[in-house]
């Protein structure tokens, strides 16, 4: 996470021309438009999702594009915090056979579990509405 915050600062100070020369104009054009429309949700995501290049992105381009610095690093800690807490979990869980998942499973793993998170993010207005709903 300390890489993180780095990045987060160096896209504050550099600007969107340090984002352009490490990434693709076509990557940092979908990066600022995840930052300003889900803003805590993208990073939560990228910080919980087993991609670190992808963080990276977000955490340098969060910076760059003005996501405040508490949302930051609420988001960080808490998806950052959230990955290892599920691979403590599946290491207790399974005992010895968890020693045995290669990494390709265990990102596996927890690449399923950040798709039911999106998803119920995404499901969420939806799953509420109708929860409500008493006519």
């Amino acid at each position: 996470m300390s890489a993180g915050l780095v990045g987060y600062t160096v896209g504050r100070k550099g600007g969107r021309r340090v984002l352009e020369s490490r990434f693709s104009s076509e990557r940092v054009g979908q990066a600022e438009a995840y930052v300003r429309e889900y803003g805590f949700a993208v990073l939560f995501v990228g910080a919980f999702a087993p991609i670190p290049e992808g963080y990276e992105l977000l955490s340098v381009a969060a910076g760059v594009f003005g996501l405040r610095p508490r949302t930051y690093l609420l988001a960080s800690i808490v998806g950052r915090g959230g990955r290892y807490v599920l691979e403590a979990g599946l290491a207790i869980a399974a005992g010895e056979a968890a020693r045995s998942l290669t990494e390709v499973e265990l990102y596996a793993i927890i690449g399923v579990v950040s798709v039911v998170i999106v998803g119920a993010y995404l499901l969420r207005d939806r799953w509420l509405l109708d929860g409500w709903d008493t006519s």
